[in-house]
């Protein structure tokens, strides 16, 4: 498995205010944790890492909106079946390229045709005149991405012109046994709620052993339930 060059120092919080109009402090909380914008101390963490924004298969030949790290984006393959991951909004009048054409080497604002290619390369802004440079001077926010093993990933990280390699998971690298990945669910909480849950295995056999736990892929029947009885229950006092 390759692995990720060292990240550089990720600044803490300072004096200032912070991306989300919140006042910035001398000392990190725990609240920062769950605080994933580009300039929150665990959103430049994260960003150091290739991260998987959507199924390959879900992917289909019209531009797909997603969310991610506090971002709204937006994913697409252009007519040379090229990836590409930009800003949601286009950098004209803010219009959705979630709802743009894909054509002409790039992705197509719906509303003024400006158009733009994998890498945010602004290529043309037809309301201007014939002879105009000034679509050379616009770009859109964009990031790489790439397919593996079914998954699709994107590096929203510094340093996008040369990102660091894209890790070789051997689950994802294997080409034997059958693969299967789930359809993408979406929670309406922070990132950092999920993954405190994670190593709390003993609420599996609890709060899930009426939910049909064990029928999912990801539902391995590793822990018996069982009813609990007292060995010496209390009695209850006489009114």
């Amino acid at each position: 498995m390759e692995s990720i060059p060292a990240a550089r120092k990720i600044p803490t919080c300072s004096a200032g205010r912070r991306d989300d109009g919140h006042e910035k402090n001398s000392k990190n909380t725990d609240a920062d944790l769950t605080r994933v914008g580009p300039d929150t101390p665990a959103g430049q963490w994260l960003r150091r890492y290739w991260l998987a924004i959507s199924r390959a298969e879900d992917l289909k030949d019209i531009p797909l909106g997603v969310k991610n790290l506090n971002e709204e984006l937006v994913l697409f393959r252009d007519d040379r079946q090229r990836l590409g991951l930009l800003g949601r909004h286009c950098a004209h009048r803010g219009s959705s390229l979630e709802y743009g054409d894909v054509e002409c080497g790039g992705i197509r604002c719906p509303y003024h045709g400006w158009l733009y290619d994998v890498e945010g390369r602004c290529l043309e802004q037809p309301a201007e005149p014939e002879n105009s440079k000034f679509h050379l001077k616009v770009r859109q926010l964009w990031y790489p991405v790439k397919e593996f093993g079914g998954l699709i990933f994107a590096y929203m990280g510094p340093g996008r012109n040369s990102p660091p390699p894209l890790p070789r998971y051997a689950t994802l690298a294997r080409n034997d046994g059958k693969f299967y990945h789930e359809t993408t669910r979406h929670y309406d909480y922070n990132w950092f709620h999920f993954f405190e849950n994670a190593p709390d295995v003993t609420h599996l056999s609890i709060l899930h052993k009426n939910s049909g736990y064990g029928k999912q892929t990801w539902g391995n029947n590793f822990l018996i339930i069982m009813t609990c009885r007292l060995s010496n229950p209390l009695k209850r006092s006489s009114a």
